[in-house]
């Protein structure tokens, strides 16, 4: 299960943290990974921010924000992508929220660093929710 936070929607946003879990199929957690990101080094790779996801972070939780927002150690993105690619699982199925956000900006970044993503297409899953 890949979840990331960015600064903005777009396939192309800025990503300021990559995190993870992999669990079995009894959904018991074995892994996980997580890596703040550099805006700077997303901006290096030509990816975009939104002004209203920046400002939707702003009025979050002080306890997100240290976390995420305001952490000080940041990792550049593409040494990140590195390691998630060498912590993922070959040939695993990934998950993520939404058709649009999670597994397409991760793979938009893979080819913004110019890195393979480590995943097949075929083994994209999604999470769906119903009312």
């Amino acid at each position: 299960m890949i979840d990331l936070e960015t600064f903005g929607v777009a396939k192309d946003s800025c990503i300021i943290q990559i995190a993870a879990v992999q669990f079995n199929h009894d959904f018991y957690v074995c892994n996980t990974f997580n890596e703040v990101i550099s805006p700077e080094s997303c901006q290096a790779l030509g990816m975009s921010f939104d002004m209203d996801t920046i400002m939707w972070w702003m009025n979050q939780s002080e306890e997100a924000k240290q976390k995420v927002v305001l952490q000080k150690q940041r990792s550049p993105l593409i040494e990140a992508l590195k390691r998630f690619k060498l912590w993922l699982p070959k040939d695993t199925c990934v998950w993520g929220n939404g058709a649009s956000f999670d597994l397409s900006i991760l793979d938009t970044a893979y080819r913004l660093a110019g890195l393979g993503r480590p995943w097949k297409h075929i083994n994209e899953r999604l999470i769906v929710t119903g009312k």
